[in-house]
């Protein structure tokens, strides 16, 4: 048993589909998945079953929080997942073009203006945060930061859901999804951090470029091109 932590704290080797991929833990966090089992296995059963979480990173402070039982809520976190109808295919360049066309199209629903939500969502945090989701629904995007061949990646706001001192509260949080084409395989890295302001939502876009930087030198794409 303690090998086998330390295989996946310290080598981060994950399985996608028939492939081994590197995936280490970003600066400053831990992965769940062996730190804190039960809240991975929370963490899981949240997303929907076309997706997979391949790993979920947490502050370790923030672990340590969590198996004391004091929160649920968590100020920064990172997720890894998979779409499993994906998994097992062997996506091309032209794949994936298709793929971020899809995902484009969903996102028009709830694209906004970054300058016009984020000074009234700042408002609404000293007043009713349910009022503005309301008003602009559970789920707000900004439109792509990234759009190359191989990686896409927006930033939104969503409304979301824990537990603090045994209670259900509901919270703001900012989000990074950069989904990228590693080997022939669609990766999805989700980083979120608590919303405070609009540095909050610069704080999960740098994160998240960092971190993929990080994951695509550790996963080279190899003589194929895919």
């Amino acid at each position: 048993m303690v090998c086998f932590l330390a295989i996946t704290l310290f080598a981060g080797e994950y399985s996608v589909g028939e492939q081994k991929f590197n995936f280490p833990a970003p600066e400053g966090f831990l992965p769940t998945s062996t730190n804190a089992p039960e809240l991975f296995a929370h963490v899981s059963a949240l997303f929907p079953s076309n997706i997979r979480v391949i790993e979920h990173f947490l502050r370790p402070e923030e672990i340590e929080a969590f198996k004391s039982g004091k929160t649920e809520l968590f100020k920064e976190w990172i997720t890894i997942l998979v779409f499993s109808d994906l998994e097992g295919g062997n996506h091309t360049l032209q794949d994936f073009a298709d793929h971020k066309n899809e995902l484009k199209e969903q996102l028009k629903p709830s694209l906004h203006s970054f300058d016009e939500i984020v000074p009234e969502l700042t408002e609404a945090l000293d007043d009713d945060i349910l009022d503005f989701m309301r008003k602009y629904g559970q789920i707000v995007t900004f439109g792509l930061n990234q759009d190359t061949e191989r990686y896409v990646s927006y930033s939104f706001l969503g409304l979301y859901k824990a537990r603090k001192d045994q209670k259900p509260i509901r919270y703001i949080a900012a989000g990074t999804s950069a989904q990228i084409l590693i080997r022939g395989k669609i990766i999805m890295i989700n980083t979120y951090k608590i919303f405070q302001d609009r540095r909050s939502i610069g704080w999960t876009r740098t994160t998240s470029e960092t971190y993929i930087k990080k994951i695509i030198s550790r996963n080279p794409t190899g003589e194929t091109g895919k």
